[in-house]
């Protein structure tokens, strides 16, 4: 290629790929609103409100929010309120006690868009910040058009601190945020994510009514002081769950251009690569007949997905998809993709894991050297404590319990 030209192409390419670049890093508010999600969790005929947020593809649709949004009572159940009648059902994928964050598989796939995350390395403090969700206290004020359209708000970034036993970073913001607030997410000037409402500076104070009768209530002790836990706290447990991470990447229009550009500066070499693409996608299509061929059984049905239930303890009424990759369960938020409280000494830091093998269709659970032991529940007789550092298998529909009765939990395929 003359040199002229090819320094022609290369500008232009440059321009273009940046343009595209910029356009597609920015997320209107009204993507940003239909992004965020209201959650519904519902137990001892209570009904609590919470915000959340949706990430990942297409394909693997999941809701963000704080886990203290879903502890709503004994065997909650958990929803995502989509118009004035319906609820979609979730189920917690994941969960960090920690860092008090969880992650939801929905029911099924709604007509919503994701949002994309942001690097909050580059953000600075007074950067401007939206947050955006669902406050309690607005349903109480004038009628909305409709209980699924967020509250917007905006703030500055007031500083970046270290909270929690695992020294976890959080972004002090001054965006007015209320209960019911806890979980939606706080965006930056380009819709991308900056962290998770979490907490607001509140104390208690009591009321006394005109009967005498004395309450609680939660107020401000102080003005513009809101925490949301930093996103980079998020994208572990995400790529833990295999959840895809979109840190807002540029879309097909930039990638079709670098192909263009790539074509005119290898010549034939282009084709060659583009027939080398054409024989990978097909093998990749195989591979993904046969995934799916040995999820079925025999009879050509699915076997469904397999979860880990848990039915007692702090974090009873969630449940959490298992894979071939070994899950952890127990203290430690830095290893533990299911963390327990830190203040449970009946669970180890690192207590057991649990895979599913598609092959055999059983559980494959390991007990880590915990000190108190992994047992199998048995209806009828004493629970019996599985060896340290072997793999036992089990059917689905088998029942464990962690360090005693506190914890107990069932595998089963959904």
């Amino acid at each position: 290629m003359h040199g002229l030209t090819l320094g022609v192409v290369l500008c232009m390419s440059t321009l273009l790929l940046s343009a595209g670049t910029a356009a597609a890093n920015v997320i209107d508010l009204a993507t940003m609103q239909k992004g965020t999600v209201r959650l519904l969790c519902k137990a001892d005929n209570k009904l609590a409100t919470g915000s959340g947020f949706l990430v990942g593809d297409a394909d693997t649709r999941v809701v963000v929010t704080n886990l203290h949004v879903l502890t709503c009572g004994k065997n909650p159940k958990i929803g995502v309120l989509i118009d004035e009648a319906q609820v979609i059902p979730a189920t917690v994928l994941v969960a960090d006690a920690g860092k008090d964050l969880a992650l939801l598989r929905l029911a099924k796939a709604i007509d919503r868009p994701t949002v994309p995350l942001a690097d909050t390395n580059k953000i600075q403090v007074g950067a401007p910040v939206i947050a955006i969700g669902f406050p309690g206290a607005a349903d109480d004020v004038g009628q909305s058009a409709s209980p699924i359209i967020p509250s917007v708000s905006r703030g500055n970034i007031s500083r970046f601190v270290t909270l929690g036993d695992g020294g976890y970073r959080y972004v002090q913001h001054t965006a007015p945020t209320n209960p019911g607030n806890s979980g939606g997410p706080i965006f930056d000037n380009d819709g991308h994510v900056i962290g998770i409402n979490s907490m607001k500076a509140l104390a208690l104070v009591a009321r006394v009514g005109g009967n005498g009768e004395v309450s609680t209530e939660r107020v401000p002790s102080g003005e513009g002081i809101a925490l949301a836990i930093d996103v980079s706290e998020l994208m572990p447990l995400m790529r833990a769950a295999g959840v895809p991470v979109d840190m807002g990447a540029p879309p097909y229009l930039m990638i079709a251009l670098a192909a263009i550009l790539t074509l005119l500066l290898m010549g034939s070499g282009g084709y060659a690569y583009l027939a080398w693409r054409r024989k990978s996608s097909s093998r990749a299509t195989l591979v993904a007949a046969k995934n799916a061929d040995t999820a079925a059984d025999s009879g050509g049905k699915s076997v469904g997905r397999p979860i880990i239930r848990i039915v007692e303890g702090p974090l009873a009424g969630m449940s959490v998809t298992v894979e071939d990759t070994p899950i952890l369960l127990g203290r430690d938020p830095a290893q533990a993709s299911v963390v327990f409280p830190a203040d449970d000494s009946q669970v180890s830091r690192k207590h057991c894991s649990v895979r599913f093998d598609s092959e055999s269709g059983r559980f494959e659970v390991r007990d880590l050297g915990s000190t108190n032991g992994t047992f199998l529940a048995s209806p009828s007789a004493a629970s019996q404590r599985l060896s340290p550092n072997v793999i036992s298998r089990f059917k689905p529909g088998a029942v464990l319990t962690l360090g005693g009765d506190r914890h107990r939990l069932k595998l089963e395929l959904v």
